[in-house]
């Protein structure tokens, strides 16, 4: 008796996990398909009979929380993100949309900062990259508090894990009152070691060289910065 319970069991978990892979088939051809938008209903009660059959598998989180985000329903997105963080904690992509959506489930400015403070701390499971990127979230608030010596605090301690964070770098850059040549010329030239093809960095960094009469170094990066350059959105330095 216990023998066929077993394999009733077997059976049936196994059914049960074809059943979510035939699901899970369905629902990436749907996502990828040009009647996707006309179809939310049924991607809808894929997604949520996926996420009862297997409420841990990874592909079928990453479509839960997608649905619960396209809900607003930002607890049980922030959730599913919190355990595909846990399954991948190198996927910087899923870092972020957890700590979005975990900031649309807190109500005030307190408690959004405190939950920034405590990934900004935590060394060991937070990559530097990710606690930069928090760090400016946490700068955010405390400029909108009107303090902008702690803003400037929290880039200057996220910059020296991450010293070459393009966020962090030009936020402190916009705060600092009046910035030095040395600091504008440091920065841009910390956002080149972030990516060495920034054209508008460069471009930036030969117009500072030029009024250092650096000239022949500013020539070298405009010339550079026009080699590189594609048509595009530019970001300026202020």
């Amino acid at each position: 008796v216990v023998l066929l319970c077993l394999a009733g069991s077997a059976m049936a978990d196994a059914a049960s996990q074809a059943y979510s892979r035939s699901l899970q088939f369905s629902a990436d051809r749907l996502l990828i398909s040009p009647q996707a938008p006309w179809r939310a209903a049924r991607l809808l009660a894929i997604s949520e009979a996926l996420h009862e059959l297997d409420p841990d598998n990874f592909d079928s989180l990453r479509l839960w929380a997608d649905l619960c985000q396209t809900r607003q329903d930002y607890p049980q997105a922030a959730a599913a993100e919190a355990k595909l963080f846990a399954a991948r904690p190198y996927c910087h992509a899923t870092f972020t949309r957890w700590v979005n959506y975990s900031l649309q489930t807190l109500q005030t400015a307190d408690d959004r900062a405190g939950f920034l403070n405590k990934i900004i701390t935590d060394t060991k499971r937070y990559a530097p990259a990710m606690r930069a990127d928090v760090a400016v979230l946490s700068a955010e608030i405390d400029l909108r508090r009107g303090s902008k010596a702690l803003a400037l605090k929290t880039l200057e301690a996220a910059l020296a894990h991450s010293p070459y964070h393009q966020g962090a770098l030009l936020m402190r850059l916009k705060l600092t009152d009046a910035p030095s040549l040395k600091l504008r010329m440091e920065t841009m030239i910390a956002l080149l070691r972030h990516n060495p093809r920034a054209w508008w960095v460069l471009r930036s960094l030969a117009a500072e060289a030029a009024k250092a009469g650096l000239y022949k170094p500013a020539t070298k990066f405009y010339s550079y910065a026009w080699t590189i350059h594609t048509p595009r959105a530019s970001l300026e330095i202020a």
